[in-house]
């Protein structure tokens, strides 16, 4: 629920010209600033004065008038409320319990004289009972409601609207909706328009996590001296319909009116109300919500990503945002999706300004997400809007990757100038794939530990600055530990038969293609056998941005940064089998590069790295190739295509589901 900045006040008269009439403020509402809503009773001899309606009101701000509108009930004032409520397809469940509970609550909260009709909407707009005083009557018609069909909220409110006008009294709707209007013949410039003339207040409500007219149901509200309640949970409801009944079955006066700026944070209001000569006053200094009408929204970046490496890239508004102001924003993310990817399609929240809220994050192209969330109520006094997480792509070679903001509209409260400030994060990885099948020399060193030396491809010039490896051994071995090679700092993970080898070295050239020594204690192995030791996956990277230009001949600049383009023979790639899962058959595309044909392997293990049959061994020529894997015979399980050509090797998997 959003709760706003509302000051339950009780604040008395700080002096009066008159024993008789006095004021008190019960509560300030400052949650849609630069609107404002002031609730007010004018006493007389300590009772609720029946003339309010007829009472000159002033109100100065800082010693300044300030154009406000009085809403007062009369003599013989009573309400009529209409309830306008969603019960289309996505009502279900406690959704529905919830709405109805809540609308019960609300219906025994009016006075025995107020009039109540209920218009619901689903399968077409129905008027579910007409106006009436009898409550007993409404509670049946509320305990009818069913869940099913679309959402034509505008034509809903439209016939709210239609059915109130012919009513005296005060007049209200409270609409609730759990999603967006898309079966309407109105539109909502025309309900804009008919709530304006009808003079009603719209209570407006959005519920749940999914899409809402967030933005038109707060105008709505904002426009008709009324609230607007975003709510996530159904338990929160009833508290959401008790503060409307609240606010109509109030005696006293709504003032509201638009606050001149949202730049002053202590604010002094004198109210003055004058009827039959004599007036009453009140006085109060009054601590607003603010923030200064220019703010800037900046892009922090870590200064770079490894390749397959997670980094968060924040945004961060300066100055802060107050929590008591409502935000809006909607802009678009900007980045190299050649070089980065954003995966999950979700924000980092937590910590910041939107944590707990419903912020939408929608890739329109790839590099272009469109990123937005509406009248959301800042959880922390922070500075950091949100975050995105950041996957380094491989790349042939090393570039810097602008991290820009574009295209944005951005409300705290009062419209905002907002400067954007880009930042530039280095992907400054090459990578060249090892081969994914190798066979790997399994030396005796003395008896039982034995030692298997693992190198990169000569295709790769320099010295990797990271690598990624993946074995799988027989039952013959028991991993040890990984020592040695261009690993200065290792860390491995041994599970079963599986071994996983992460390493990061200093970038320097030595002469040595080493990329690390796997050590494993053999079993009731001879001495000089070998055992079995399947490469699953390799990956080597260069680090790009430490290098001496005497040890690496083929370097350029791009847009002034350190960018040595490492070699990367142009290699056979494998695509995405399909269909995911498979059952008899699955297709795999394979891309060969331009040029001559190569030397090519295709091979099919089994989940535990034992071979199962050869797709293709031998020459390959340029272009695509789709190649057909029959699977009548295997049983259900995760099966890894391994490619390995003359210089380079990749792995993909897929799963058979009978």
């Amino acid at each position: 629920m959003k709760r706003g900045l509302i000051l339950p006040l009780l604040l008395l008269c700080l002096c009066t010209t008159s024993a008789q009439l006095r004021l008190e403020v019960p509560a300030l509402d400052m949650q849609a600033l630069p609107h404002v809503r002031m609730r007010v009773l004018l006493l007389r001899d300590g009772a609720p004065y029946a003339a309010s309606a007829r009472a000159t009101w002033r109100l100065t701000q800082n010693g300044r008038p300030v154009d406000i509108e009085v809403a007062c009930p009369d003599s013989g004032w009573f309400n009529a409320v209409a309830l306008v409520l969603d019960n289309s397809g996505s009502m279900t469940g406690v959704s529905l319990d919830g709405l109805k509970s809540a609308a019960h609550t609300l219906v025994d909260s009016l006075r025995p004289v107020d009039e109540t009709a209920i218009v619901t909407f689903g399968t077409g707009v129905q008027v579910t009972r007409d106006f009436t005083a009898a409550k007993d009557s409404l509670h049946r018609a509320i305990d009818t409601l069913r869940a099913g069909g679309n959402t034509p909220l505008y034509d809903a409110i439209m016939e709210a609207l239609r059915r109130i006008s012919l009513k005296q009294g005060r007049k209200a709707l409270v609409v609730f909706t759990d999603g967006v209007d898309n079966a309407s013949s109105s539109s909502f410039e025309d309900i804009r328009a008919a709530a304006s003339a009808a003079g009603v207040r719209l209570f407006t409500i959005g519920f749940g996590g999914g899409a809402v007219s967030e933005r038109q149901l707060q105008l709505l509200a904002t426009e008709t001296g009324a609230r607007y309640f975003r709510v996530f949970g159904a338990s929160q409801l009833r508290e959401v319909f008790a503060a409307i009944a609240s606010d109509l079955t109030f005696p006293g006066c709504v003032l509201t009116w638009q606050a001149p700026s949202c730049t002053d944070s202590t604010r002094f209001l004198h109210l003055e109300a004058t009827a039959q000569g004599q007036t009453a006053m009140w006085d109060s200094v009054v601590q607003f919500p603010f923030r200064p009408d220019t703010l800037t929204l900046r892009v922090d970046a870590p200064p770079e990503v490894d390749p397959g490496g997670n980094v968060i890239a924040y945004l961060r508004l300066t100055p802060r945002v107050h929590t008591g102001l409502l935000l809006s924003f909607r802009f678009l993310f900007r980045y190299d999706a050649a070089l980065l990817d954003i995966a999950p399609l979700l924000p980092v929240t937590v910590g910041t300004i939107t944590q707990n809220t419903r912020v939408t994050l929608r890739a329109l192209r790839p590099g272009t997400i469109e990123c937005s969330a509406e009248l959301i109520e800042p959880a922390f006094h922070t500075g950091a809007l949100l975050g995105f997480r950041l996957t380094g792509r491989a790349a042939d070679s090393s570039r810097p990757v602008i991290l820009a903001i574009d295209s944005l509209e951005f409300e705290a409260g009062c419209a905002s100038v907002v400067h954007t400030v880009p930042d530039t994060i280095d992907v400054c990885q090459c990578l060249v794939l090892a081969p994914a099948e190798v066979s790997v020399p399994v030396f005796s060193q003395g008896g039982s530990e034995l030692t298997a030396t693992v190198r990169y491809p000569a295709a790769f010039r320099g010295r990797p600055g990271v690598f990624h490896l993946q074995f799988r051994h027989d039952a013959h071995l028991r991993f040890l530990r990984a020592e040695g090679g261009a690993g200065d700092r290792l860390r491995w993970q041994s599970e079963g038969s599986s071994v996983r080898v992460s390493g990061a070295g200093d970038g320097s050239a030595t002469g040595d293609s080493v990329l690390c020594r796997l050590v494993f204690a053999a079993a009731s192995l001879p001495a000089g056998a070998h055992a079995g030791l399947l490469v699953h996956d390799a990956r080597a990277y260069a680090d790009c941005c430490v290098w001496n230009t005497a040890e690496i001949s083929d370097s350029t600049s791009i847009d002034g940064y350190c960018t040595p383009l490492l070699g990367r023979a142009s290699s056979a790639r494998l695509g995405a089998p399909y269909p995911q899962p498979a059952n008899g058959m699955v297709l795999l595309p394979v891309h060969m590069p331009s040029g001559q044909a190569q030397q090519i392997r295709i091979v099919l293990t089994a989940g535990d790295g034992a071979e199962v049959f050869r797709l293709h061994d031998g020459l390959l020529q340029p272009g695509t190739h789709v190649l057909r894997c029959d699977l009548v015979a295997l049983p259900s399980g995760v099966y890894h295509i391994h490619l390995q050509s003359e210089t380079a090797g990749e792995t993909r998997s897929f799963r058979i589901v009978r």
